[in-house]
């Protein structure tokens, strides 16, 4: 048994990992909750400003700077929401493509190694392979008993049997025909699958992706909060 560390560390970090987005989509619902709050209070202040003058002079006085400070409110708020839409589906895809990796390598399959077969192996030597290599049961044959012609059919029956066998067990074309058959459920065209299936860097591109979208919903977040606050205690300062 081979890197079973890696496969342990995989195993975890896999489950640690899925548990965290849990936890990072749960904190987005309920910061989202607080900016559709602060956002419809803002509207709601624009709307009332635009159709009727304060009879207030304090706010009379501030409601340029008010209307301003809403409006600005509102599409920091549109940012956040969108950001964080965006940062959710791109962690989404990230997960599945990690969970999938590390079930690969902490539940790993023994997939068969065929070999190149040679003109000098007999019927017995391809029928050693085939126990071997894809764990049939046949028996030995006494070849001594065959003729020149049941000599070449045999060999020729259990060749084709295990070149049948290779072709069916090739990793690269279960793989194609595995992504392909994804791919195109998904509306993908064929060379977009395979210019996903090549590009490995893009993996590292997802995540410089997904840093830069979660930290631009964190700054509009805050943003979106630290104005509504600064704003309110303006306003409560000029009214005391």
């Amino acid at each position: 048994m081979e890197h079973q560390l890696l496969k342990y560390l995989y195993s975890e970090t896999s489950d640690l990992v899925n548990k965290q987005s849990e936890r990072i989509i749960g904190n987005f619902e309920k910061a989202d909750k607080i900016i559709i709050w602060i956002v419809g209070f803002a509207i709601g202040i624009l709307i009332i400003l635009f159709n009727k003058e304060p009879s207030n002079s304090v706010i009379k006085e501030l409601s340029s700077e008010i209307m301003i400070s809403s409006l600005i409110i509102v599409i920091f708020g549109l940012l956040f929401r969108i950001f964080s839409f965006f940062t959710q589906m791109k962690m989404n895809g990230i997960m599945i493509s990690l969970i999938m990796y590390s079930k690969g390598i902490s539940s790993p399959i023994e997939l068969p190694t065929p070999r190149q077969i040679k003109d000098s192996d007999n019927t017995n030597n391809i029928i050693s392979y085939l126990n071997e290599d894809f764990k049939t049961n046949y028996k030995q044959q006494n070849l001594e008993k065959f003729t020149k012609e049941q000599l070449e059919k045999s060999r020729e029956a259990y060749f084709n049997f295990y070149d049948h066998l290779a072709k069916s067990n090739d990793i690269n074309l279960q793989m194609k025909e595995f992504t392909s058959n994804i791919g195109l459920r998904f509306g993908y065209s064929k060379k977009a699958i395979e210019r996903k299936v090549k590009f490995q860097s893009s993996q590292r591109l997802n995540g410089v992706i997904y840093r830069v979208l979660i930290n631009s919903s964190f700054i509009f977040f805050f943003l979106t909060i630290g104005l509504f606050i600064f704003g309110a205690f303006k306003i409560l300062l000029k009214l005391i």
